[in-house]
């Protein structure tokens, strides 16, 4: 166990050949929970000089590299380099093995490489190195970097007694992080020295990748031709090589795409698709992503559906309200309706009788018109227009309800809205002026209203001379009900005819209902010449 807490493991066959082991060859085999399939290591075929007396023979297999436990990366368990055929152990000394690591390392990721030092004598020195792209050599300090700051690098060294008394083996770790603008093209050398001699090592890995990163969800933008402007931001990648497409179902796209570098080496890369806006008129309307980079096991890609926030042009429903909803008159029932692209978008309307469960479908009658809809093109390039429904609601209409249904291809199912139980009422008539009729010492006034609807008025007498203050009067009222629901009331007051003596002398009729925003009233006065009806 090594203090990074990772492990190291090293086989030993012995074995005496003989001329009948030509062209043989030994294979070790490695399994390891990070590994999909074991890795193999092979001495090749065997070549046997000399009679078939020879001396014993060591085929060691140099550890793999260090099996991160923790990580459970399969890249980080590899055997590249062939077996070492060892002379017997009395002539063992001083043997080196090559530097094992990774061959293809991924930018950012943490990289090991290890060194398998055999027979070594206890004093030894293992000094490890770096060549740069312009030939010139570094060491590499331990402490995390002095010459390339950022990759912290690290370097461990683990010794342990040989089967040969007095020698050691001994393993030595280069670990740390890789990077485009610090690692390409340069080579690391491992320098050992041990008995006065100095054997060199070199390792340099076929490639140096990094992955590109979707900078999120495929962005989307309205042109003013009616299309769609669909980009893809692709981040930290090397090299720039990258394959991009862009389909819709089974049809391809155009794109373009634009790359900048970075300062740490890798590059920035931006794709853009215009997608014709006609397709979005399919509910069932996809588009597809894919890139594909040296640096990926396989292609990525990303899905773009009508049911994902990067279309969020959904129509957006807003009712207009009627102040109300009068009978035998013509009412407008209107939504508002914006936000939404492409510009198709289909109403319907419904109406339910009180108590009924189902909506049954509107058409164009006498009773209610349906206009045709206008979508309009908004400033933000979505559409908008008006969803209206006029229609002449009869007393039997009250407690009914009316449903606008909107339709559109960005939407799963159909937005509803319902205007809920329809209040309908009709305004109060006035049936000519003011009736006086005299009776003994007494003058009856006589209002009458008729044609309302519902039932529920508010009538008040009152009168007054001069600058006195009101005093109300008691009031009788009659009611009568009409073949269409609708009411008529018929409004008496008397007051004693004394009154009528004062030429300032006046009266007045208010009355009040759910139909009116306001009061109404009517005034008599021994001055006028006709009576009059005047909102407060």
């Amino acid at each position: 166990k090594q203090k990074d807490n990772t492990f190291t493991y090293k086989a030993c066959i012995k074995f005496k050949p003989s001329i009948t082991d030509e062209g043989e060859e030994f294979i070790c085999r490695v399994e390891h929970p990070s590994l999909k399939e074991p890795v193999e290591k092979s001495t090749g075929p065997l070549t046997i000089e000399g009679a078939s007396k020879q001396p014993e023979m060591y085929a060691v297999i140099p550890p793999s590299e260090k099996q991160d436990t923790l990580l459970h990366r399969a890249q980080d368990v590899s055997m590249t380099d062939p077996a070492v055929i060892l002379p017997p152990t009395d002539q063992l000394r001083f043997v080196v093995g090559k530097i094992q690591g990774p061959r293809r390392w991924i930018h950012g990721e943490k990289v090991a490489l290890y060194i398998s030092l055999s027979y070594c004598s206890e004093d030894n020195r293992v000094m490890w190195m770096v060549e740069k792209t312009n030939g010139k050599v570094e060491e590499i300090s331990n402490n995390g970097g002095v010459l390339l700051t950022d990759s912290g690098y690290t370097i461990s060294k683990e010794s342990e007694e040989s089967d040969k008394e007095g020698l050691f083996n001994i393993t030595s770790s280069l670990t740390f992080v890789s990077s485009v603008s610090i690692h390409s093209q340069v080579t690391f050398a491992c320098k050992i020295t041990s008995d006065g001699q100095t054997k060199t090592m070199k390792f340099q890995p076929e490639s140096i990748y990094a992955k590109p990163q979707a900078l999120g969800p495929v962005k989307t933008s309205l042109c003013d031709n009616g299309d769609v402007l669909c980009s893809l931001n692709l981040q930290t990648f090397y090299p720039r090589d990258v394959e991009l497409s862009w389909r819709s179902g089974e049809d391809k796209l155009e794109s373009r795409e634009k790359y900048e570098e970075n300062n740490d080496g890798t590059f920035n890369g931006n794709s853009d698709c215009t997608v014709p806006g006609k397709l979005l008129l399919n509910p069932n309307f996809t588009l597809h992503v894919t890139w594909n980079h040296k640096s990926l096991d396989g292609q990525q890609s990303q899905v773009l559906s009508w049911r994902d926030p990067g279309l969020s042009w959904c129509p957006v429903i807003e009712e207009v309200p009627i102040p109300h909803v009068l009978i035998e008159r013509q009412n407008t029932l209107q939504y508002n309706i914006s936000g939404y692209f492409p510009g198709d978008v289909a109403v319907s309307w419904y109406r339910k009788e009180k108590g009924a469960q189902e909506y049954i479908p509107l058409s164009q009658d006498k009773r209610y018109q349906i206009p045709d809809i206008q979508s309009q093109r908004q400033s933000d390039l979505t559409y908008s227009c008006t969803a209206r429904l006029l229609f002449t609601p009869t007393v039997r209409d009250r407690e009914s309800e009316i449903m606008c249904r909107v339709s559109h291809p960005s939407l799963e199912r159909p937005i509803e809205r319902g205007s809920g139980p329809l209040q309908v009422q009709a305004k109060p008539k006035i049936r000519k002026s003011l009736k006086l009729s005299l009776g003994t010492r007494k003058v009856t006034f006589c209002h009458i209203l008729e044609s309302f609807y519902p039932k529920h008025i508010q009538i008040e007498w009152h009168y007054w001379s001069g600058e006195k203050l009101k005093q109300r009067c008691q009031s009788q009222e009659k009611y009568t009900t009409a073949l269409n629901k609708t009411v008529t009331v018929e409004s008496k007051c008397g007051v004693s005819e004394d009154l009528l003596q004062s030429p300032d002398f006046r009266v007045r009729v208010t009355w009040r209902h759910e139909s009116l925003d306001e009061e109404e009233y009517k005034e008599f006065s021994i001055k006028d010449k006709g009576q009059r009806c005047t909102s407060l």
